[in-house]
């Protein structure tokens, strides 16, 4: 193509070669190529399909689409704030709300807390009869944001297939 825009003259088809003469790239040791490519591809489609109908499931036949959630909106936390509002009983609490979603980072931030701390404590620090100081009131907060997050996760919306209702 480079000799065609530089004035070169062009043969003809007969000094083209067909795509279909040509033999199949062959891997190491003569095999066929590796398909990896395109069963991943595959495969990367099929889970984000799989969460695309789990969110579906969460918000029920009436409630957010997963397009809507990609897209953090304004009207899409206006619809959030109508569902909990509107549609959602007293004390439920919608699974997309924002305070919903900081406490969960909270969460997870005292999980990786707890996952370095009690290492530490038990190869580094000599047990006492009487715990004090600064680790013992840590691992009291930590356990206080766990027993707050049970507690929490009794109310948070779901959609339940069984009875054809749910929480959301």
């Amino acid at each position: 193509m480079a000799d065609v825009e530089r004035g070169a003259p062009h043969t003809g088809p007969a000094s083209t070669p067909s795509l279909a003469a040509t033999p199949p790239p062959r891997g190491p040791a003569g095999s066929a190529p590796s398909k990896r490519p395109a069963v991943a591809f595959q495969i990367g489609q099929q889970r984000k399909l799989h969460e695309m109908e789990a969110q579906a499931e969460v918000l029920g036949s009436e409630g957010l689409s997963p397009d809507d959630l990609s897209a953090h909106t304004v009207a899409v936390k206006e619809q959030i704030k109508t569902e909990e509002l509107l549609v959602m009983p007293p004390g439920l609490i919608h699974p997309y709300n924002r305070i919903y979603r900081a406490w969960w980072w909270v969460v997870i931030g005292a999980a990786v807390v707890t996952g370095w701390l009690e290492p530490y404590q038990i190869a580094f620090l000599s047990p006492t009869p009487v715990p004090v100081g600064g680790v013992t009131v840590l691992q009291y907060v930590l356990l206080a944001v766990f027993a707050a997050d049970m507690v929490t996760s009794c109310f948070v919306g779901y959609y339940d297939n069984v009875r054809g209702g749910g929480g959301c």
